[in-house]
């Protein structure tokens, strides 16, 4: 996927005695449109929304790839790039405890979870509405998934899903001016975008590669370096602050405190802000678009059969360490059985799926 750039937003509408009292931009457009032929007129990564005759209405694309979050009291609401700015904005601040049980095992949030009762991710696809006395109204229309099985055969499939991407690539390479950066792990995803460019017979400005913070080792700079020499484009290595106490604090509050991950890019995403790249591809593809090291037989045949708590049971895994780090209260109120019927609430709205 390509990024041009990332903006921080937000709309605050409280209600009192005194009317309706709103804050921040009453219209915004974040992110971008496709324009390319082919593309249909919604596609892109964006997110726009008016507050106009006291009616706040907001839409994104389909995939819903920006990060945004909403909360609503019933006589207030607010949306934002930010969970911070939301929580200082009037949000309620009441833990969701099914949600962060399920975090602490599995390093993530489930569907439009978040760590407080009250904020919600805005879901993909989404019309929002908001307004007095009718207050909150949402409808969603994401991209709809084929929900039967394919008869494709692996060959043709590995053949098909080569041009398609391919294809993707080159309907949206950059201008002339744009100046562009692909960020180079030694995984397959990346070197799976630098190849179609290359294919495409378009060279990036440089590719960068992190280092990694221990203890993870740090192979992707030697095989991101080969790489990038054989395909003869510009490579540079970045490396990670000394002390990451501090890079951690900040990666919560970028990461509205929805990822355990992704210290190690704060660095990358400094590096581009501060030298003015235009554009970054980066994304899913030929790796974890098409695989899942989470993903097997077992679980397959678990989840077509109906056996929902078994499956939840063995994607959660072992407790591991949590029983030590967490305080004894803590790990009373955010217990393995929460997590387990909030994953399994969360796997039934998909029984339907193919996978």
């Amino acid at each position: 996927m390509i990024y041009r750039g990332a903006c921080k937003n937000k709309f605050i509408i409280k209600s009192d005695e005194t009317g309706l009292n709103p804050a921040g931009a009453s219209s915004a457009f974040l992110g971008y449109k496709l324009h390319a032929q082919n593309y249909a007129s919604d596609d892109g990564i964006w997110a726009s929304w008016k507050w106009e005759n006291n009616r706040f209405e907001f839409q994104n694309d389909r995939y819903g790839f920006l990060p945004l979050y909403y909360f609503n009291t019933g006589n207030s609401f607010g949306i934002s790039s930010s969970i911070a700015d939301l929580l200082q904005n009037g949000a309620p601040d009441t833990l969701d405890d099914a949600a962060i049980a399920f975090y602490l095992r599995k390093g993530f949030y489930l569907g439009d979870h978040t760590p407080f009762k009250a904020i919600r991710a805005v879901p993909p696809g989404c019309k929002l509405t908001w307004s007095l006395p009718e207050k909150l109204h949402i409808e969603t229309n994401s991209i709809p998934f084929p929900y039967k099985k394919n008869s494709m055969s692996r060959k043709a499939a590995i053949k098909a899903y080569g041009e398609l991407f391919q294809s993707v690539i080159e309907k949206m390479l950059p201008e002339e001016h744009d100046k562009v950066c692909v960020p180079l792990s030694g995984g397959r995803d990346s070197r799976h975008i630098l190849f179609a460019l290359d294919r495409a017979d378009y060279k990036p400005d440089v590719c960068i590669t992190m280092m990694h913070p221990p203890p993870i080792s740090n192979e992707d700079a030697e095989i991101a370096s080969q790489v990038a020499k054989h395909l003869h484009v510009p490579h540079l290595i970045l490396q990670q602050p000394d002390t990451l106490v501090a890079a951690e604090l900040k990666k919560n509050i970028l990461t509205n405190f929805c990822a355990k991950e992704h210290i190690w890019m704060l660095p990358l995403a400094d590096y581009v802000q501060k030298n003015n790249f235009t554009i970054i591809y980066d994304g899913l593809c030929g790796d974890i678009l098409s695989q899942s090291s989470n993903f097997n037989e077992e679980r397959l045949n678990m989840f077509d059969t109906g056996k929902m708590e078994q499956l939840a049971i063995d994607i959660l895994g072992a407790e591991g360490y949590l029983p030590k780090t967490l305080p004894s209260y803590l790990y009373k109120r955010w217990n393995r059985d929460i997590a387990i019927a909030h994953l399994i609430h969360e796997l039934e709205k998909h029984t339907n799926a193919a996978n």
